[in-house]
């Protein structure tokens, strides 16, 4: 082998630089860890540097590990070497082995503060909180301080407002500012670095330019000439809402802005004719003037707001840090924030460390943050230089190493700044910088198409992006194969959604592997053959590796491999709690936590575990039981099981097993419980049913491994574990690591790309790369100002006032990095690579994927140095890649011509199975089920309109001539008065007026009357001031509430349908009708009536007892949709549909006429609409 093109560069990092700083900008695969171990044994050998006296900081556990084994590995190397001197050095380092600070950046840091506790006012002995501790703390400090917050009256103003802008404390799902806590808690000793202001009121909001702005806009009305004008449409439908907030009170700006927020959209558009207006362009502006002013009053608010509980959040984040320093208790980030103030503030611990640690290694710089580069450089600096400013310090040569690939530079949320990278190297100085080069993992063909397309992608360096330095190979392929990189996937014409692009992309990685299994020598790969001796040999499923940016893409690429019968197994951890057998057993956990979730219950009864079928459970519930499993001590106690019968046995016995489970949930640990059900529902055995049982069994093995490492380090109950499990699913909570393989486990491995830095696989598979650069950031977010001051976003309309400048920066760094992500998963592949470019057609814009870049860039820079894979459509053609490929060699002609278009054959599939005969009625019945699953999850798998059954009345009364129009319903002035529900931190559950969610209220959870049509008077009234106050209504508009319920509760069919045994309240709806429109909404009453299905409707708009057969028109379609959406549900027909208008005087109840022609009114209108 001839020696390495960087070789001057190796030669002074081991041997001739050991005196010097340097700073090695190393190469992916060039071997840096090997140059760092060989630069520690010469340290030792030759500079009789002691072990106790260097420090070799990596970024993370594994790396120090693999760091540590094999620093350990080469010293024991050296002591039996000839050179009795450097042998017996070696030996001495061994010695001392344990005791040399080789470890992480807060291993490291802890080591500091144990040694000099008193200068950081931290107790001698130390407690490190590790992950799980860390974020189980800072959650029950966020529920004490929700708590205090929402009983203490000087903060009541702030929560209320908060809710008002539409912001949570906390929430289950979703942003909410507990998110944005968490951020700072991570980043608490920026905080430090600014005082915010005192904690104050909000500021009243100057209402006055929108009421302005509405003055100028209702007079619009006047100048138009045409009554069926859009943009007067417009005007008319906006008017209620206009009147809402003029007729607030001018006090209440909670109400304003919850009003506005809720707002339905104002703005114009190019609504409107122009021949029937003056001026239509004026027209327009006045009206978007309103929206204008409404965005400019809530962007105020919001902005107000965040920014005094910015101050809140300051204060409690540093009280906390503080409680846990002198309780001597600290996080991973505390270590890291006290040693650096151990080294700013003390001379003496500074001359200390600087004379204990003379020699200080830095692996993996691109991933430093700005608290390691400074804890390094005042170990190095002169310890009498006390500057304020690491940058200022005076470095001695030699006593600091850099190592680093900055295109690898992946954890920006972790603090890591490629800036810092650049900042430090220009510090060093130019002489002190070193490149390695030289690839010894990749063959020369990937490493060639790498090199041309990634020089494309960075061009040059920039504050966010490093230059690519081109990368030389040291391999040559094989001479039997063609081992240049495959694009596959091109542009879909047909645009189809995201879940369907995934599915197809899944589908040609699938063909991808079975190509190779049907050919295993088409693709060699280097490495030790049967025989023992290392060669080219026919690759294995084991040799392949599909990368993945995230977990979006992992179900269609389960279900793809599970298709074409390819093993497989997920390795990365953050995948592991995605995957089924996880799911399964943390929603039994669930349901074991809490017995009053019967969403959670349901779930548990549905999983594997406890295996209930649908048809089990509809029988269950048609029989009475009920999914509340307290006190079910066997099958018969159990709420229904009697009734039941033994169809429904599997639901008897899942509950019961649920409800011994929660008993034993009081007193054993969740680890033992969890092994429990492992083995009392035979999980393991289970597994056998499953394509992969290996995979199953390792993952509940991990699942019962974490529960019981939840229990070591204090973590807790039940509750909290299935809290920290679902923290552990989310994108970027930890750095991920990949979980062991088994040793003779022959199946494909998946990976992120985060899980597989640091790692090399022979074949490579890039999957998932359809994301487009500058992309929205989901979830909450927190930009930095220079001086500490944070910026938060909690999604659009939710921002403090200078976010979005700073964002603008972030954004462009996120680009960055998504690229240098990119880099990583290219250069994991030895042997092979395969890259999906898979995209839409409108993708092939100025915003490209990152798939689409890729064949862009390959086909203008790269063209010769990869071959491309037909579409899925096309790969399964048997045709497949000769066993040499002669005339696509490396510096043959045929490289430089046009990109090679490969055939991937599909793997035959083994019959070990004896099956059925086809014709066995259960094989049919079978079958046949399975023909209607799959057409049902393709349908799913696929958009569809969905329409709510309010807005098909809508919309077709507006394809009614204006002058022939059902009138709009009016609000009486107790509805106009009434605020939306916004303020009261709870989701809404419907939708309309204050006044009609009060009313709707009651109805939902009033008594059945006894006799049918009277009244509870004092029941109602306790509904009602209930009702009135969830909704925001003053107690002045109790009455009201109360006696519109009473004359309700009055009407014949209302009182005929609570008189029934079979009705239901507030139904939820959700079916397809017509031409596979999803209809969905709530129904107010429906009930089994003398043997027909009758559907009640309540309005509350204030009729004209004249008109009101007009009324029944408009709202017509809405019962005929809703009884549709149920027809579809339940296969019975819908009767009749009523109409109920609830006034304070008295209820008139109309019963739709010609219902079932209404019904079909509704279908046709659906058809004509979507199918054109």
């Amino acid at each position: 082998m001839s020696a390495p093109v960087d070789q001057a560069a190796r030669d002074r990092i081991t041997t001739t630089g050991l005196r010097e700083t340097l700073f090695v900008d190393a190469g992916a695969g060039t071997g840096k860890t090997s140059t760092l171990v060989d630069r520690i044994v010469h340290l030792v050998q030759h500079e009789q540097v002691s072990l106790r006296d260097l420090a070799a900081i990596t970024f993370s556990e594994a790396a120090a590990a693999e760091l540590r084994d094999r620093v350990r590995r080469a010293l024991d190397n050296g002591a039996r070497a000839d050179d009795a001197v450097a042998a017996e050095r070696c030996a001495d380092a061994l010695a001392d082995f344990d005791t040399a600070a080789i470890s992480t950046l807060h291993g490291f840091a802890h080591r500091l503060l144990r040694e000099h506790p008193i200068e950081v006012a931290i107790p001698p002995r130390v407690e490190v909180l590790d992950e799980v501790q860390s974020i189980l703390a800072f959650e029950d400090r966020w529920d004490a301080h929700v708590d205090r917050w929402q009983n203490d009256e000087r903060y009541v103003p702030l929560v209320v407002r908060l809710w008002s802008c539409g912001i949570e404390l906390r929430r289950a799902f979703g942003p909410s500012l507990k998110d944005v806590a968490a951020v700072l808690d991570d980043n608490w000793d920026r905080l430090e670095e600014f005082t915010p202001a005192p904690m104050r009121l909000p500021r009243a909001l100057d209402r006055r330019p929108l009421l302005a702005a509405i003055d100028d806009a209702l007079v619009l009305g006047e100048e138009c000439l045409d009554p069926d004008d859009k943009l007067l449409f417009h005007l008319a439908t906006l008017l209620p809402e206009w009147r809402a907030v003029q007729n607030l009170d001018p006090l209440d700006d909670d109400r304003l802005v919850a009003l506005l927020r809720k707002r339905s959209k104002w703005s114009p558009g190019r609504k409107g004719t122009k021949k029937t207006w003056p001026d239509i362009e004026s027209a327009r502006a006045c009206v978007a003037a309103v929206d204008d002013a409404a965005a400019s009053l809530c962007t105020e608010a919001v902005d107000d707001v965040l920014s005094i509980w910015l101050g809140v959040l300051h204060e409690v984040t540093l009280a906390a840090a503080h409680e846990r320093r002198d309780a001597g208790q600290l996080e991973f980030h505390d270590l890291l924030v006290l040693a650096r103030r151990l080294l700013r503030t003390s001379p003496a611990a500074r001359r200390d460390v600087h004379q204990r640690y003379t020699r200080v290694l830095l692996d993996e710089f691109q991933d430093t943050d700005p608290i390691q580069i400074e804890l390094a450089l005042r170990i190095a600096a002169d310890p009498t230089h006390d500057a304020a400013d690491w940058r200022d310090l005076e470095l001695p040569p030699g006593r600091l190493f850099f190592v680093g690939d900055p295109k690898q530079s992946i954890y920006r949320f972790r603090r890591a700044d490629i800036a810092l990278f650049h900042e430090t190297r220009d510090l060093v100085g130019a002489g002190a910088q070193v490149s390695l080069v030289q690839n010894f993992r990749t063959v020369e063909p990937i490493l060639a198409w790498v090199n041309a397309v990634f020089d494309a992608l960075m061009p040059e360096e920039s504050p966010s992006q490093p230059r690519y330095s081109p990368l030389s190979a040291m391999r040559g392929p094989s001479k039997l194969a063609d081992h240049r990189v495959v694009l596959f996937g091109a542009a879909h014409p047909d645009d189809p959604p995201a879940a369907e692009l995934r599915r197809r992309e899944a589908a040609d990685v699938a063909a991808i592997v079975d190509a190779i299994r049907a050919d295993p020598s088409s693709r060699p790969v280097w490495g030790r053959a049967d025989d023992g001796t290392e060669s080219w040999r026919p690759a294995r499923c084991s040799d392949i590796t599909v990368l993945i940016p995230s977990r979006a893409s992992l179900p269609m690429l389960e279900g793809a491999l599970v298709a074409a019968d390819v093993p497989y197994r997920v390795d990365t951890t953050t995948l592991v709690f995605e995957s089924p057998a996880i799911r399964d057993l943390l929603a039994v956990l669930m349901a074991i936590d809490d017995p009053a979730d019967a969403v959670s219950v349901v779930a548990a009864l549905r999983s594997p575990v406890l295996a209930c079928s649908d048809p089990d459970l509809l029988d269950w519930v048609q029989a009475g039981g009920t999914f509340d499993y307290r006190g079910a001590g066997s099958p018969a106690d159990v709420p229904g099981a009697v009734a039941v019968g033994a169809r429904s046995g599997a639901v008897a016995e899942a509950m019961a097993a649920l409800s011994a489970w929660h008993d034993a949930a009081r007193w054993c640990e969740p680890a033992t419980l969890l092994e429990r059900i492992v083995r009392e529902r035979d999980v393991f055995a289970l597994a056998l049913t499953d394509r992969r049982p290996r995979d199953v069994w390792r993952r509940v093995r991990f699942l019962i491994d974490q529960a019981r490492q939840f229990a070591d380090v204090g973590g807790g109950h039940l509750r909290a574990f299935v809290r920290w499990a679902d923290l552990q699913r989310r994108e970027g909570s930890r750095v991920p690591e990949p979980l062991l393989p088994e040793t003779d486990d022959d199946a494909v491995r998946i990976m992120t790309f985060h899980g597989a830095k640091g790692l090399e696989f022979p074949i490579v598979v890039l999957s998932g790369l359809t994301t487009r650069p500058g992309g929205a950031r989901g979830g909450p977010q927190v930009n930095w100002h220079a001086d500490g001051r944070p910026e938060i976003s909690l999604g659009a309309g939710k921002a403090t006032g200078h976010f979005e400048v700073l964002n603008e920066f972030e954004s462009e760094m996120d680009v960055d990095e998504k690229l240098r992500l990119l880099y990583v998963g290219v250069t994991r592949a030895r042997d092979h690579l395969f890259v999906s470019t898979h995209r839409r057609a409108k993708d092939d814009g100025s915003n490209l994927t990152y798939g689409a870049r890729v064949q862009t860039v390959s086909a203008a820079h790269a063209n010769g140095r990869f071959v491309t894979m037909p579409a899925e459509a096309e790969a399964a053609v048997s045709s497949s890649v000769p066993a040499a490929v002669p005339a696509a060699m490396p510096g043959e002609t045929a490289r430089s011509g046009v990109p090679v278009e490969i055939r991937l054959p599909r793997a035959p599939l083994a019959a070990t199975v004896e099956y059925p005969s086809p014709d066995d009625p259960l094989v049919v019945e079978h079958r046949a089920w399975c023909a209607e699953r799959d057409a049902l999850l393709e349908a799913s798998a696929n958009e569809r309109p969905v329409w709510s059954a309010t807005a098909i009345a809508a919309a077709m009364a507006h394809e009614v001539p204006r002058s022939a129009r059902p009138p709009v319903p009016s609000r009486s002035p107790v509805e106009v008065d009434a605020m939306p529900d916004d303020t009261t931190g709870e989701p809404a559950p419907r939708g309309g007026t204050a006044f009609g969610r009060a009313v709707h209220a009651v109805l939902q959870h009033a008594a059945a009357p006894s006799p049918p049509g009277s009244a509870d008077i004092a029941a109602l009234a306790a509904l009602a001031r209930r009702a009135a106050a969830d909704s925001l209504l003053g107690p002045e508009h109790v009455p009201a509430v109360e006696a519109a319920v009473a004359q309700v509760l009055a009407s014949p069919t209302v009182a005929a349908a609570f008189a029934s045994p079979r009705r239901w309240r507030e139904l939820p709806v959700c079916a397809t009708i017509g031409a596979g429109v999803l209809v969905e909404g709530f129904v107010d009453l429906l009930a089994e009536i003398d043997g027909s299905l009758v559907l009640v409707d309540y309005k509350t708009d204030r009729v004209d007892p004249g008109s009101i057969g007009d009324y029944v028109a408009r709202y017509a379609p809405q019962l005929a949709a809703y009884a549709l959406a149920i027809e579809s549900a339940v296969g019975r027909p819908v009767d009749r549909g009523v109409l109920v208008f609830a006034t304070t005087d008295a209820a008139l109840e109309r019963e739709v006429p010609d219902f079932d022609d209404v019904k079909a009114q509704v279908v046709l209108f659906l058809d004509r609409v979507h199918k054109g």
